[in-house]
């Protein structure tokens, strides 16, 4: 099966019971921020429909006094700017809440929360088709750590060459 159809198969699995949806998220939302204790800097995307939501995630860590940095598209590139509350985003021209800042966060961020359509067990992430992230994360040195829910688990998912595997996937199980 080719990427483009495992990206409608597994968009169309999450089309499911919103409360339902909700208590995934909710799992997840706890075993996320667990993870991110011990972090000082954190890239965090802002969740759009049918993903893993990470607004509670973010007003978490916004709470903590964390350094939490966001993407956003600066001249077909992902740079993450320093954001501290969600105030400072608006909608880009994909309907993803954005930073009004185009300054990139100058320093490491530690540890990195990416979204996925699916996963394979070895880590690897079908994302929406872009590229985005596996070119901000070729160079990056932190931990990589993707959201996903159990079942857009995909075994017949084949990471391409120029594919970034994370170091971790949180699920609900």
């Amino acid at each position: 099966m080719d990427k483009a159809s495992l990206r409608t198969k597994h968009l169309n699995l999450r089309q499911i019971n919103q409360r339902h949806l909700s208590k995934l998220n909710q799992v997840i939302t706890l075993k996320c921020l667990s993870q991110l204790e011990k972090y000082h800097s954190i890239g965090i995307y802002v969740s759009k429909e049918y993903e893993v939501d990470t607004r509670l995630i973010l007003e978490s860590l916004f709470k903590q006094n964390k350094i939490v940095c966001v993407p956003k598209i600066i001249d077909h590139r992902m740079v993450f700017i320093q954001i501290k509350g969600l105030n400072e985003c608006a909608p880009s021209s994909f309907g993803i809440l954005e930073p009004l800042s185009n300054q990139g966060y100058p320093n490491l961020i530690e540890v990195m929360v990416i979204p996925m359509l699916a996963y394979q067990k070895d880590y690897h992430r079908l994302g929406w088709g872009l590229g985005y992230y596996d070119h901000y994360l070729k160079d990056y040195q932190g931990y990589k750590l993707g959201l996903c829910f159990k079942m857009n688990e995909e075994p017949l998912l084949i990471p391409s060459a120029h594919d970034i595997a994370c170091d971790t996937i949180i699920t609900e199980d």
